[in-house]
């Protein structure tokens, strides 16, 4: 019985040992990065408000150029606690999305499946730590979005009384434009009017250019006209030259760094007036027939129709 006893002793003490195993585990992996929680930490409680998490950017603002590398700050604010953690992402929509641009790690921080999170616990130092990171915009523009979530510890090995919360979600802008239409392929007449068509993010007003040139000159279209249209009547001059070598280009009215130009050529044709129309004729199915017109102008395309087919 004596054996029998001492037996379940020894196997109980080691289901105990591999038990706090695993708890001590589970604690040192948090201890050393968290992500997947940048809406809310989901094994601390509710959201306290006892912590504060302040997100800046080094520039102040959260518009940004593309491929430009920014530093952020996220400040935790906590005189009852000892240490902090943190989990930022940049994801492609408010509610969540993919991971964008490129994050690296600064103070603190690390950068583990695609998020920034905190490297080690943190000693609060007169109840305050600021973590950092940098971020590299992607090369197109749009609207991306920054969440995050920070949680300052009592440092007791649970989760008992620590106290998290999270900064408001910041809407990101990388500024640019993109020429939508004309885009390359188009075949538009001298004398009539046509829609320019473009998207933009973080642009207020813009300068649209034409080249009959393939871009080796400018000609102005309009100075400046609100982005937010992303449209715009253009009445092509008479005086244009016909010909396939145009492209147009639209830029950001205070700061023509920013811009885009039509990824192809297009073509402009002449006036055209009909001089001689076709003369009416029979023929039978399966024979040639031959039409003739003669047009003033150049560039053109003819489009022989019968009732309108």
């Amino acid at each position: 019985m004596s054996i029998y006893r001492q037996h379940l002793i020894k196997i109980n003490s080691f289901i105990f040992l591999l038990i706090v195993s695993g708890l001590t585990y589970t604690a040192i992996a948090w201890s050393a990065g968290k992500t997947g929680n940048t809406d809310g930490c989901n094994c601390h409680g509710s959201a306290n408000s006892s912590t504060k998490v302040t997100l800046t950017s080094e520039n102040g603002g959260f518009t940004f150029e593309p491929g430009s590398k920014t530093k952020f700050t996220v400040a935790v604010d906590n005189l009852s606690m000892n240490k902090a953690g943190m989990n930022v992402g940049i994801k492609t929509s408010e509610s969540g999305g993919s991971d964008i641009g490129t994050l690296s790690s600064g103070t603190g921080t690390k950068i583990q499946s695609g998020e920034v999170t905190h490297n080690g616990e943190q000693t609060l130092i007169n109840g305050k730590f600021d973590f950092t990171f940098d971020w590299t915009a992607p090369s197109t523009h749009g609207e991306y979005w920054i969440r995050g979530v920070a949680n300052a510890v009592n440092d007791n090995g649970g989760a008992n009384g620590d106290q998290w919360n999270k900064f408001t979600t910041q809407k990101i802008v990388v500024a640019g434009i993109t020429v939508s239409v004309p885009n390359g392929g188009e075949n538009w007449c001298v004398g009539t009017t046509q829609n320019i068509t473009w998207k933009s993010n973080g642009v207020e007003n813009v300068k649209i250019e034409y080249s009959t040139n393939d871009g080796a000159n400018w000609n102005l279209i309009t100075g400046s006209t609100p982005s937010t249209s992303g449209s715009f009547s253009w009445t092509i001059p008479n005086g244009i030259t016909p010909g396939n070598s145009n492209r147009i280009r639209i830029s950001d009215a205070s700061n023509s760094s920013r811009n885009d130009i039509s990824n192809n050529t297009f073509a402009l044709a002449g006036e055209v007036s009909i001089t001689t129309q076709p003369l009416s004729d029979e023929t039978c199915t399966g024979q040639s027939f031959t039409m003739s017109v003669v047009v003033t102008g150049s560039g053109h395309q003819y489009q022989w129709r019968k009732d309108g087919n």
